[in-house]
C-alpha cells in the first residue's frame, strides 16, 4: 500500500498497534504528518499484557485524543 498525503489543510494520522502473543506484551503508536508530508509529531508506548485488537483501538484514541488538544483538524485516521 502507498501512502498518500492528506488533502490541502488537513492532517494524517497512522496507527498502529501490536502484541506478543495474543494476549501478550504490547505497545502502540501513531505518527502525524502535515498536508506536505511532513512528519509533525510521532508518539509510542508501550502497555502491559493485551491483545492486538485492544492496541489497535488505543492507538486509534491515543492518536485522536493528541488532534483534539493540539486542535489539529481536520484529520484523516489511517489504520494498517
Amino acid at each position: 500500500m502507498q501512502w498518500n498525503c492528506p488533502p490541502t489543510w488537513w492532517y494524517k494520522c497512522n496507527t498502529d498497534g501490536a502484541s506478543r502473543g495474543n494476549p501478550g506484551l504490547s505497545a502502540t503508536a501513531y505518527y502525524i504528518r502535515d498536508d506536505r508530508g511532513d512528519l509533525f509529531y510521532e508518539s509510542a508506548r508501550r502497555l502491559s499484557d493485551t491483545t492486538n485488537i485492544h492496541v489497535e483501538a488505543l492507538a486509534i484514541v491515543d492518536g485522536l485524543e493528541y488532534y483534539v488538544k493540539e486542535q489539529l483538524l481536520p484529520v484523516v485516521i489511517e489504520i494498517d
